[in-house]
Parts: C-alpha cells; structure tokens; sequence
C-alpha cells in the first residue's frame, strides 16, 4: 500500500481542504457500498453487468452509439473505397491511388481529434461529427448519381475527416468514463462484441445493396445518422470538469 497522508497532502496541495474533504467522503460512502466492495473482490461478468440497473442507461447509451458508428458508413468507405473509385475512374491504379489518400486523411484527422477533443468537448465533436457524416453521405449520392467524381472523393474524404474527429474515438472514450473501473471490462466486452457484429452486417450486405439500388445504398447510413445524431443530442451529457469519483454519475440522462 501507498503513503496515504503523503497522498493527502499531495492532494489537499491540489483542490483545498474544503474540497478534498468533500471527495473523501464521497470515498468513503464508495467504499462502504455493498454492491462496491463486492465488485472489487470479484471480476463482474457480462452477465452482472446487463442485470446492475444502475448501469444500464450507460449501456444502452455507448451500445447504441457503437452501433451507429459501426452502420454509419465508414466502413463502407474503408472496405470497398477501391471498388467504388474503380468502378467510377475505370482504372484499378487511379482507385487504389485514391483508396490511399483517404487513409491518409484519416490518419490526419485522428491527430487533430487528438488535439482538440478536450478543447472543444466530446459532445459537441460528436454531434458535429454525426451531423457532417450525414451531409456528406448526401452529398455522396447526389454526386454519384450525377457523376461528378472528383467531387465524390473529396465526399469521401470529408466524410471520413468528420468521423475521425468525433463518431471514430469518442464512443470509446465515453465507454471508458461512464462505468466504474470495476465494470469496466465487462462494458468493453459487450460493447466489442455488438461493434462487431455491426461491423460483419455492413460487410456482408453492402455490395449486394450496391448492386441493387447503387448510389442509394448510402441512405440507410443517413438513416442511421440522423437517429443517432438525435440519440445523443437528447441523452448526452458531459460536464466539464468532472472528477474519476463523480465517473458514471451524470453522463446520460
């Protein structure tokens, strides 16, 4: 065990004895839970963790966002960008030239998400970044379907641009703060095994759905942006300057 009263200090140098005491008490009452001391004894399964009902608005909340993620369209656009560039240029090397510069924009775009996350704050980026998927999936099928191409890849990548600042890393991070650390494990297995399955969905059905209705295939991924840009805008909340003790309390409502 750690020094606690070099601790205290450490910490009483940091908030103040006002607050300090504040946060200590509110250790205290943690740590006299029942439901707390067993969930540190023990390792909570995925099991314990659909039938805690303290939890579940958090759950359904990052489990919906997941999904949307998921069925948003990015993968789309990452698995079968080539296909899509080859059928529109008519040239395999031109596609993969262009299927390359995307990833590089993602790469790009995660850097600057690195950069103002904090600063701007995680539910506006990722009401912003669901907001401007859904412009440019829109803007993708108009393109298409008046076949402008190079206006498509720039479709493509802005799209990409504004699912790397928000609908990319935020869900995760949120995973991470709105379960106690016990339960943490357990809401990351859940949440990558329905991630997953979305995942598998949009790869199999996609070029089917292409085939069948084209440029329209991206609809049900404007669908699915616009449920969860309203999801999030009415369930959502991230106050600033929250503690790891106040983690899990107030994210969704």
């Amino acid at each position: 065990m750690g020094d606690l009263s070099l601790a205290k200090e450490s910490l009483r140098a940091l908030m103040g004895d006002e607050e300090l005491g504040r946060e200590l008490t509110k250790l205290d009452q943690l740590l006299s839970s029942p439901t707390l001391s067993t969930s540190l004894r023990t390792t909570p399964s995925v099991l314990s963790l659909l039938s805690e009902k303290r939890l579940r608005e958090p759950l359904v909340f990052c489990s919906v966002v997941l999904v949307a993620q998921q069925l948003s369209g990015i993968n789309a656009v990452f698995y079968f960008s080539s296909e899509i560039f080859h059928t529109m240029f008519g040239s395999i090397f031109i596609a993969r030239i262009f299927s390359a510069v995307l990833g590089l924009v993602n790469v790009l775009a995660a850097i600057v998400a690195v950069a103002i996350i904090e600063r701007v704050g995680k539910r506006t980026l990722l009401l912003v970044s669901q907001l401007g998927m859904a412009v440019c999936s829109i803007s993708i099928i108009i393109l298409m379907l008046v076949r402008m191409q190079i206006l498509v890849v720039i479709a493509f990548a802005a799209f990409i641009v504004f699912y790397a600042i928000g609908l990319g890393p935020i869900p995760w991070v949120l995973l991470g703060e709105m379960f106690p650390s016990a339960w943490a494990g357990a809401a990351s297995s859940f949440a990558v095994a329905i991630s997953w399955l979305a995942n598998y969905l949009v790869g199999v059905s996609f070029l089917p759905l292409v085939k069948e209705v084209g440029a329209f295939s991206f609809l049900p991924f404007v669908a699915c942006l616009v449920f969860a840009l309203r999801f999030t805008k009415d369930r959502l909340e991230v106050p600033a300057g929250r503690t790891v003790l106040q983690v899990g309390e107030v994210s969704v409502t």
